[in-house]
C-alpha cells in the first residue's frame, strides 16, 4: 500500500489527520525539515536534498529518540537525542562532505544529499518580430540560472534576502491578504516507508506564506513583510530561500475565499548585484538594431553572476538577379529563423530565433551572429545558385544575394489555341507548378530544365537549356471527351503524368 500526502501548509495536526495517527499511538512521531514550519515525517528509505548553507532540524512530537548522523565515507559525524522542542541537525557547508549523509533512528535510515549550490549560468535568448517596426527580444535562465534585461523601471520585482518588501495596494483594500513567495524550480517530492506502509510526501516550492493586514503609510496602503535570510525558511515555509528567478503570489481574502490579486516573476539577486530595475521582455526599432546594445544580467544559483551587452540577430535580406533587378517572386526559408517580406524585394531576417548563451564562455559584447545557407525558391522550385554561399549574417547588416537566374515565362493554351482560363497542374523539375489564367513566370537558375504537361500527343517533356530569359507554350488537355478520344495508350499516359505529379 502506497500513500501520498500532498503538504500545503505542514503541520503536526496536518499530519496526524493521516494514517500515521495509528502507528503514533504507540512509537513517536519523527520529523525532519529545513525550518520549524514546513516539516515532514521521518521515512523510511527517503533521501532529502540538503545545499551547501542549508541547516537541517528535526523534533519528537511524542517523545523522543536518539538520532546518528554518519558522513559519506562512513564516519559518525554526531549522536544526539532529540525531543519536542526543534532541534538543528547539522547546519551544512561548502567544508562538509558531498554526497549521502545517513541520518538513523528507530531503525530507520534517511539520505540527506549534500550538494552544493548549481553555478551553472546559462540563459535562453527568443527574438521575434511583432510588426514590420518592431524586434521583441525575451530572456529566460535556464535550469537553475536566471536571466534578465537591465530597464530603467521597474518590470520584475528585485528581492534581498533579510530586507523588507512592501506591496502598494490599490483602494479600496481588503481586511486581510495572503502572500506566498514560491521557487517552482525547487518542489520537494520525498518517497520512503513507516513500517510498511509506503508514503509520497510532495509540495510546492513554498519558500514562505504570509497571513498581513494592510497598513497605511503617508496615506498609501501597503502590505509589509520580511523576506527570509539565504538558506533559511520564511513564515508558514517549506524550503530554504536560494538566489535566482521565484514566484510571487498575492491573495486577498473577501467574503470567506481567496481570490488571486496578482502573480509575477520575481528576482532574488546578491546585494552586489547593483541593478534595480529589470524586465524579461523587450522591444527595440527594426531602424536602431545597428546601434541598439541591450544589457542583460545572468545569474546562478550560488550567487555568482555576470552582465553582458547583446546587439540582437536581425538583418535585412534583398535578392537580386545577377543584372542587379530585383527578384519579387522569391521566398526564403531557414531553420530556427523568422523570416518577412517587408516589400516587393526586401526581408528582415531574425536569423537566430532562438540561442542559448552560455554564461562560462559569452563575452562582455554578445554580437550574435550566424553562417548558413538560406533555401531561396520561386514558385517552389529551388534556386540553388547564388552569391555570397555561405552568407554571413550580422546584427542590423543589409545583404544582397546575387541569384544566377533567368526568368522562364509558360503560357498554357488549349486544343484551340485559346490562353487557358483555369488553372492547370504542370511538372517542372520534378515540382507541381499551378499555372493560373494562362500565364505564370518561373524564376530559375541557368541551366538545364525539365517541364512536364499533358499534350494532344501525350505526356509531353520539353527540355530547356535556359541561358537568357524566354518563353515556351504548352497545348494541354482541357476535357474529358477529348482524352477519351485519344484512345488507351494516351490514357495510360494521362495515368503516369497523374502520378509525377503526386509523387512531388
Amino acid at each position: 500500500m502506497k500513500l501520498k500526502i500532498t503538504i500545503i501548509l505542514l503541520s503536526a495536526a496536518v499530519l496526524l489527520s493521516t494514517p500515521l495517527h495509528s502507528w503514533a499511538d504507540e512509537n513517536p512521531i519523527i520529523f525532519i525539515g529545513y525550518g520549524r514550519y514546513g516539516m515532514f515525517p521521518f521515512l523510511d528509505g527517503a533521501v532529502l536534498e540538503v545545499r551547501s548553507g542549508e541547516a537541517i532540524y528535526m523534533r519528537v512530537l511524542n517523545g523522543k529518540t536518539e538520532v546518528t548522523l554518519t558522513t559519506p565515507s562512513g564516519v559518525i559525524d554526531k549522536i544526539i537525542n532529540v525531543n519536542n522542542m526543534l532541534m538543528m541537525v547539522k547546519n551544512f557547508t561548502n567544508q562538509d562532505e558531498k554526497g549521502d549523509w545517513v541520518l538513523e533512528t528507530n531503525n530507520m535510515k534517511m539520505i540527506l544529499k549534500h550538494v552544493e549550490p548549481s553555478g551553472e549560468i546559462q540563459a535562453e535568448l527568443t527574438t521575434r518580430l511583432e510588426n514590420d517596426t518592431t524586434v521583441v527580444a525575451e530572456i529566460k535562465g535556464l535550469n537553475k540560472s536566471y536571466a534578465l534585461f537591465i530597464t530603467q523601471e521597474a518590470e520584475i520585482p528585485l528581492l534581498n534576502p533579510g530586507k523588507e518588501l512592501r506591496i502598494r495596494l490599490e483602494e479600496p483594500v481588503l481586511y486581510a491578504y495572503i502572500v506566498e513567495l514560491i521557487d517552482a524550480k525547487r518542489e520537494v517530492d520525498i518517497e520512503g516507508k513507516i513500517k510498511t506502509t509506503a508514503y509520497t510526501l510532495s509540495s510546492d516550492g513554498i519558500i514562505g506564506r504570509w497571513v498581513l493586514h494592510p497598513v497605511k503609510i503617508n496615506g498609501t496602503w501597503f502590505l509589509r513583510l520580511t523576506i527570509p535570510s539565504l538558506n533559511e525558511v520564511g513564515e508558514r515555509g517549506v524550503i530554504p530561500l536560494s538566489y535566482g528567478s521565484k514566484i510571487l503570489k498575492i491573495y486577498g481574502l473577501l467574503g470567506g475565499k481567496l481570490n488571486k490579486i496578482l502573480e509575477t516573476e520575481t528576482i532574488v539577486a546578491p546585494p552586489n548585484i547593483g541593478v534595480k530595475y529589470f524586465t524579461n521582455k523587450i522591444y527595440v526599432d527594426v531602424s536602431a538594431i545597428n546601434t541598439t546594445i541591450v544589457e542583460a544580467i545572468l545569474g546562478a544559483e550560488n550567487g555568482e553572476f555576470k552582465r553582458i551587452k547583446i546587439k540582437l540577430p536581425l538583418a535585412s535580406v534583398q535578392v537580386l538577379s545577377h543584372k542587379q533587378q530585383p527578384l519579387n517572386n522569391v521566398r526564403i526559408t531557414m531553420p530556427n529563423s523568422i523570416i518577412k517580406k517587408i516589400d516587393n524585394d526586401r526581408f528582415l531576417i531574425v536569423y537566430l530565433h532562438k540561442y542559448t548563451i552560455d554564461g562560462a564562455t559569452a563575452p562582455e559584447l554578445l554580437e550574435l551572429t550566424r553562417e548558413d545557407r538560406p533555401i531561396i525558391s520561386s514558385r517552389n522550385i529551388q534556386i540553388k545558385e547564388y552569391d555570397p554561399k555561405p552568407i554571413t549574417f550580422n546584427p542590423g547588416k543589409n545583404i544582397k544575394i546575387i541569384a544566377r537566374v533567368h526568368n522562364l515565362t509558360i503560357k498554357i493554351v488549349d486544343v484551340r489555341g485559346n490562353l487557358f482560363k483555369r488553372n492547370a497542374e504542370i511538372s517542372v523539375d520534378g515540382n507541381k507548378v499551378v499555372v493560373e489564367n494562362g500565364v505564370t513566370v518561373l524564376t530559375l537558375n541557368s541551366g538545364e530544365h525539365v517541364v512536364y504537361s499533358l499534350s494532344p500527343q501525350g505526356l509531353e517533356k520539353y527540355e530547356i537549356n535556359l541561358k537568357q530569359d524566354m518563353e515556351i507554350t504548352i497545348t494541354i488537355i482541357d476535357n474529358l471527351n477529348q482524352i477519351i478520344g485519344l484512345g488507351i495508350l494516351f490514357i495510360l499516359q494521362v495515368i503516369l503524368f497523374v502520378f509525377i505529379l503526386r509523387r512531388i
